[in-house]
């Protein structure tokens, strides 16, 4: 064998055993902790009516009940909430907490990626209707990694500091993440990831999302079917119009 052929095999078995290696992944399970809702008043303004509080307490509630589900190995990840709550009998009001508690965290509804190809699905629901948005490079939190350390779920991990533009509100935010070095997939929950480690915790506005559990999962993560998939320029520009139209009508 001379030494081109020796090359071609050798490039083929790194190849081979490197998608090999890339398959072993990871469940995630995340839970959800409402913060600085009623005391600071970040939804509402501080003359709350009793009726509006036990809304808001229903929805923290169901907030804290549900699970978010990531699926990751160094190839893809796939993000999405595992339904509990039975709104399919017309329950007005559990739609109504339901939606609420999707506020807490502004999530999307899914969330596919694919880290080589340096692009993500994102499914958005905006006035009770869900928009498929294709976005061809990943969101830039122009991380800052910290010397700080604490423990999620047994495993070291490092704090990083973070901002986020959110088109919606139209506003700067800061987000707060924590990666674990020791393993190192660059997945975490929603549009937060992107880091040398798996998002254990990231804290948001209006809450912090941590791991409850975490398992091997060497299966190829499932991608959904999205239809109707438009591109995230002309998502910014729906959303850009949309806000200058509720803008114009409420002032």
């Amino acid at each position: 064998m001379n030494n081109f052929s020796t090359i071609l095999l050798f490039v083929f078995f790194s190849l081979f055993f490197y998608r090999l290696k890339a398959q072993d992944g990871y469940k995630v399970i995340y839970k959800v902790n409402p913060i600085n809702i009623i005391d600071n008043n970040e939804i509402y303004e501080s003359n709350q009516t009793p009726a509006l509080k036990n809304l808001l307490k229903k929805a923290i509630k169901i907030a804290k009940s549900e699970d978010y589900i990531l699926l990751c190995n160094n190839l893809n990840s796939y993000f999405f909430k595992l339904d509990k709550l039975d709104i399919s009998k017309n329950d007005k009001s559990s739609e109504m907490y339901s939606r609420f508690a999707g506020l807490i965290t502004a999530f999307n509804v899914n969330v596919s990626v694919d880290y080589e190809e340096n692009n993500l699905i994102f499914s958005r629901a905006l006035g009770g209707n869900t928009y498929n948005v294709t976005k061809n490079e990943f969101y830039d939190f122009n991380w800052n990694i910290t010397d700080d350390k604490k423990v999620i779920c047994g495993l070291e991990a490092k704090k990083a500091v973070g901002t986020y533009f959110d088109i919606i509100r139209n506003k700067e935010f800061e987000i707060i993440a924590w990666f674990i070095p020791s393993i190192p997939i660059p997945a975490g929950p929603d549009i937060y990831f992107g880091l040398p480690g798996l998002v254990g915790e990231v804290q948001l506005r209006k809450a912090i999302v941590k791991i409850e559990s975490i398992e091997e999962y060497n299966e190829s993560v499932r991608q959904p079917t999205f239809k109707d998939v438009m591109s995230y320029e002309d998502y910014l520009d729906f959303v850009t119009k949309a806000n200058a139209k509720i803008k114009k009508e409420y002032n």
